[in-house]
């Protein structure tokens, strides 16, 4: 039988444990599964002013979605279909997504 000396043992356990965290993260992400991009435009500019993003799933007991004060934002969201709000001042749009399963989707509110 082999002995380890104990930095061995030691780098063994790191790795076990790496492994077992890699595969508890992989859990987490298979939930993700696609990627939209969210940006406001007001008169056919860029919004830069703070609005407030509603991403509710349709459908789904999956917990909506609020960012607040970005004019964009990048979110990672399980497939599906979303209803998605912007809010700048008295400004609101509401528009309907489906996002789907390893897809990157962009949506462009345009604010009036």
């Amino acid at each position: 039988m082999r002995h380890f000396s104990k930095s061995q043992r030691l780098s063994c356990a790191c790795l076990c444990l790496m492994f077992s965290s890699a595969g508890f993260a992989g859990s987490e992400i298979r939930s993700i599964t696609g990627q939209l991009n969210l940006s406001a435009i007001v008169s056919g500019e860029p919004a830069f002013k703070p609005v407030t993003w509603h991403l509710k799933p349709k459908n789904k007991p999956t917990r909506d979605v609020k960012i607040d004060n970005r004019h964009s934002a990048v979110v990672d969201l399980e497939a599906g279909d979303y209803e998605v709000t912007a809010i700048l001042g008295e400004m609101v749009k509401i528009d309907r997504i489906t996002i789907k399963e390893g897809g990157k989707h962009q949506l462009v509110m345009k604010l009036k």
